[in-house]
C-alpha cells in the first residue's frame, strides 16, 4: 500500500530524535532534502516516505522502523480505505481500553492488538492512540479542516481556560470544556489533562466522533464525555449546554454557515454577523455556550481582529466587557492559516459584576521559529493570569504586551490587531551609537577597497595551458576525492547540487566542519600538496569553465561531477600565484557581502532612530 501520510518539520525532528531547529538547517544545507508537498509556506509538510528515504540514506534513521510506524502500517493495512481504517482504529483503541466491542467494530487481529499492547506499556495507551489518530488524519483528511491544534497550542489554550497551577486560592479548574467544532479532539484532551472532568463537543466529520470519543475514553477512566456529529452552527446538538469554558478552532471563512437560515438566531447577542464574517458567528455561538462568568479561548485568523465588516460586533463585545484579550500568536503556530493567528480570550458577561475597562493585548507574532514554544506559552500564560487578577495594574512591555482601556479602542475601526496597540521595544540607538556604526561601516568599506583585486598584466601567448581532469588526476593519485571521510585541514569542499554549487572552498584550521563528514550534496577533495596546491583547485573549480564541462541537467536537479572539472597542468610555483589569487578573490566577496550586512543594518538602525526619536537628521 502507498504510504500516503505528509510530516511536519516538528514529526521529522520527532522521527530523528533531533530539535527542530535540525531540520531547518537539514534543509537550508542540503539541495537534496525532499521539498515540501503540502501545507503552508510558514508551515510546509514533507511526504514521510521521501523524508524516510533521506534520513536513511544521511544515516540519521535507523533501518529498523520505529515501531508507531509498524503499528500503523498495520493499521492502515487492516482498513485500506478512510471508513475502514477509523473503524480499525477505533475498535484497537476500544481494546486498549479493555472496553466490550459493539457488533460494528471490526475483527481486530489479535497480533495488532498485543503489538499496541506492548507499545502502551511502555509510552501510555492515550499516547499511543493519539499518535495513530493524527497519523489517520494526516494520511485521509489533509484537505479536512479537523480543528487538529498541536500540542502546545492546546495545552497554551487549555492552560488560558483554567486557574494557574501555581495558584494557591480555592478556583477549581472548569469541570465541563466544550468544543463546538473539536475535530480531532486536541483540545478536549488538553482540557482533560488541565483537570476538566467532563468534555462536549461536535464535528462536522461523523468519521472522527468514535475516534475522539475513544481518544478521550482513554484518557482517564471517569471523564464525562458527550461528542456529536455535525456542524454546531446549522444544527447545534448541545442547546441547553451552560459551559465553565469553551475552547475552539473553528472553521474559517466558511461561505455556508447559515447566514441566510439563522437571521433572528437568539444567540446573536452582539449583532448579526455579516455574510463573510463567519468567525463571529462561532464566537457568538461561543459565548452563548457557556454559564455566566465563563470563559471562551478562540483561535482565530488574524484578520477577524481588523476586517470592517465585522467592526460593530467586535465594538460590542468590547462595551459589554465579553472580549478581554487578544494574543498574537507566532508565525510557526499558523497552521492552518498561514499568517501568525490570534487567540481571543472572552467570558460570558455576569449581571452580578461590572464590565471590565480594559482589555490585554500580547504580541507574539515576530517570534523566532527556532523559540521553544513551552518558553511562549508560559510567558503568555503567566500575562493572563496576572491581568485576570489585577486588570488595572498591569503596566505596558513593549514589544510583548500592554492593557488598553476598551474607551481607546472605540474608534471608527476598531481595529484589535495586537501589533498595532503593543509598542515596540525602543532600538537603543543614540547619536553615539549610529556614530560607532557608522566608523563600522566605512572601516570595513576601506578594507574593501584595499581587498579590491586588480587584473595581472595581459596572457603569454602560449595560453592556454595543457589540460587534465580531476579526474584523471585522481588516477595519478595526485588528489583523492573523498567518500565518507572526515574532514581534515586543506580540504577542498565542493557544493554539488542547488544554487552554491561549484562554489568550493578550502577548510581552515579551527574550521568546525574538521572532523565532521562534508554531507549530501558537497564533494570532498584531498590534494597531494607536493603536487596540488588546494586554493588553486578550489579556484578553477568556481569557475564558469568548471560548470560548463561538469554540470548535468539530465534530470529536473542540475549536478556537478567535479571529477569531470578542468585544471590546467601547471609546476606548483605557478600554482601558487594563482591561488593566491584566487584567494583575494574570496576573501573580497565575502567581504563585499559583510559590507553589504552592515550597511543594510546601520541603514535600518538610523531610519529606527530617526522615527522613534532618539536621534535627529542631519543639518
Amino acid at each position: 500500500m502507498t504510504d500516503r501520510t505528509e510530516v511536519t518539520a516538528a514529526q521529522i525532528a520527532r522521527i530523528a530524535g533531533v530539535g527542530r531547529a535540525a531540520v531547518s538547517n537539514w534543509r537550508k544545507r542540503h539541495a537534496d532534502f525532499p521539498a515540501p508537498i503540502g501545507g503552508s509556506e510558514t508551515s510546509p509538510t514533507f511526504s514521510l516516505s521521501a523524508v524516510e528515504d533521506w534520513l536513511r540514506a544521511e544515516g540519521k534513521l535507523s533501518e529498523t522502523p520505529p515501531a508507531d510506524e509498524v503499528l500503523w502500517r498495520g493499521v492502515d493495512a487492516a482498513g485500506g480505505t478512510a471508513d475502514a481504517t477509523a473503524a480499525v482504529l477505533t475498535g484497537l483503541g476500544r481494546a486498549l481500553a479493555g472496553a466490550t466491542g459493539s457488533p460494528s467494530d471490526p475483527a481486530l487481529d489479535p497480533a495488532l492488538v498485543a503489538q499496541a499492547a506492548k507499545l502502551a506499556e511502555a509510552d501510555g495507551r492515550g499516547e499511543v492512540f493519539e499518535r495513530l489518530q493524527d497519523r489517520f488524519v494526516n494520511t485521509y483528511m489533509r484537505d479536512r479542516d479537523t480543528g487538529s491544534a498541536g500540542e502546545p497550542l492546546a495545552r497554551l489554550m487549555a492552560g488560558l481556560s483554567a486557574p494557574p497551577r501555581t495558584s494557591a486560592s480555592a478556583a477549581a479548574p472548569p469541570v465541563l470544556v466544550y468544543d463546538p467544532s473539536c475535530g480531532a479532539g486536541s483540545l478536549l484532551a488538553a482540557a482533560a489533562r488541565r483537570g476538566a472532568t467532563s468534555l462536549a463537543g461536535q464535528t462536522a466529520e461523523p468519521r472522527l466522533v468514535p475516534l475522539v470519543i475513544t481518544r478521550l475514553m482513554l484518557l482517564a477512566d471517569d471523564l464525562g464525555i458527550d461528542i456529536r456529529p455535525g456542524d454546531a452552527l446549522l444544527a447545534d446538538a448541545h442547546t441547553a449546554l451552560a459551559a465553565d469554558a469553551v475552547l475552539c478552532q473553528p472553521p474559517t471563512a466558511q461561505r455556508e454557515w447559515g447566514f441566510d437560515d439563522l437571521a433572528y438566531d437568539p444567540r446573536w447577542e452582539y449583532g448579526m454577523p455579516p455574510r463573510a464574517e463567519s468567525e463571529l458567528a462561532w464566537v457568538q455561538h461561543a459565548l452563548a455556550s457557556l454559564r455566566p462568568g465563563g470563559i471562551a479561548v478562540i483561535l482565530l485568523p488574524p484578520g477577524v481582529a481588523a476586517r470592517r465588516p465585522g467592526r460593530r460586533i467586535r465594538a460590542e463585545l468590547l462595551r459589554r466587557g465579553a472580549l478581554r484579550a487578544v494574543i498574537g500568536l507566532p508565525a510557526a503556530w499558523a497552521t492552518p492559516y498561514g499568517p501568525p493567528p490570534h487567540l481571543w480570550i472572552l467570558r460570558r458577561p455576569d449581571v452580578s459584576s461590572a464590565a471590565p475597562n480594559s482589555v490585554l493585548f500580547i504580541d507574539q507574532s515576530a517570534t523566532a521559529e527556532t523559540a521553544a514554544p513551552d518558553e511562549i506559552a508560559d510567558r503568555i500564560l503567566v500575562a493572563w493570569h496576572a491581568f485576570e487578577q489585577e486588570p488595572d495594574g498591569t503596566t505596558v512591555e513593549p514589544g510583548f504586551s500592554a492593557a488598553l482601556p476598551v474607551i481607546e479602542l472605540l474608534d471608527d475601526t476598531v481595529d484589535l490587531s495586537p501589533a498595532r496597540h503593543v509598542p515596540r521595544p525602543e532600538t537603543g540607538l543614540g547619536r553615539v551609537d549610529l556614530l560607532e556604526n557608522r566608523a563600522t561601516v566605512q572601516t570595513v568599506l576601506a578594507q574593501l577597497i584595499a581587498l579590491l583585486p586588480e587584473p595581472g598584466p595581459d596572457p603569454s601567448p602560449g595560453l592556454p595551458w595543457p589540460m587534465t581532469t580531476l579526474g584523471d588526476l585522481a588516477r595519478t593519485q595526485a588528489l583523492e576525492i573523498l567518500a565518507d571521510a572526515a574532514v581534515a585541514p586543506g580540504d577542498v569542499l565542493v557544493p554539488v547540487l542547488g544554487g552554491a554549487m561549484g562554489q568550493a572552498t578550502v577548510v581552515a584550521d579551527g574550521d568546525p566542519l574538521v572532523g565532521t563528514s562534508p554531507g549530501r550534496g558537497v564533494a570532498a577533495v584531498r590534494t597531494d600538496p607536493g603536487v596540488l596546491d588546494p586554493w588553486f583547485v578550489a579556484g578553477f573549480l568556481r569557475s564558469d569553465a568548471a560548470a560548463r564541462q561538469s554540470v548535468s541537467h539530465a534530470s529536473t536537479t542540475s549536478r556537478m561531477d567535479i571529477r569531470k572539472a578542468p585544471l590546467p597542468r601547471l609546476p606548483l610555483n605557478r600554482q601558487r600565484a594563482y591561488a593566491a589569487a584566487f584567494r583575494r578573490i574570496v576573501e573580497f566577496s565575502d567581504s563585499v557581502r559583510l559590507v553589504a550586512d552592515l550597511g543594510e543594518r546601520f541603514a535600518q538602525g538610523l531610519t529606527d532612530a530617526l522615527a522613534e526619536g532618539t536621534a535627529l537628521p542631519s543639518e
